[in-house]
């Protein structure tokens, strides 16, 4: 019923941080929340192939990094069939590349994408959601 995946890092030198649930993971909540805290770089990548939950999709990413970010969010698939929500904060200095892609059927109700940037030198965001998203 419940999958709650939630990782807080406080480092310094390179993270590469790889959140990656595959098949078909939980029928009503799959939560995964990503707190990070560093100064040099971050790769992180979440991906939820697959049909991953009938309930609730929440992806929750907090970063605060002063070099080099890569951050990867892949939802392939029907990802959910009532709220898929992916929240994403970032405050970081000089290079930002951000791709969330939503592809598929990923929600029937409500597909709630929402990215806070603050950064000063290069950013290359990519948000991506093809095909039949949402019918609400």
């Amino acid at each position: 019923s419940l999958l709650d995946v939630e990782v807080d890092l406080l480092a310094t030198p390179v993270i590469d941080v790889d959140i990656d649930i595959s098949g078909k993971s939980c029928e009503s909540l799959l939560d995964v929340e990503v707190d990070l805290l560093a100064t040099s770089v971050i790769d992180v990548d979440i991906g939820v192939p697959g049909e991953s939950c009938k309930s609730l999709l929440d992806v929750e990413v907090d970063l605060l990094a002063t070099s080099v970010i890569d951050l990867d969010i892949g939802v392939p698939g029907k990802s959910c069939k009532n709220l898929l929500d992916v929240e994403v904060d970032v405050l970081a200095t000089p290079l930002i590349d951000v791709d969330i892609g939503v592809p598929g059927e990923s929600c029937k109700s409500l597909l709630d994408v929402e990215v806070d940037l603050l950064a000063t030198p290069l950013i290359d965001v990519d948000i991506g959601v093809p095909g039949k998203s949402c019918k609400n």
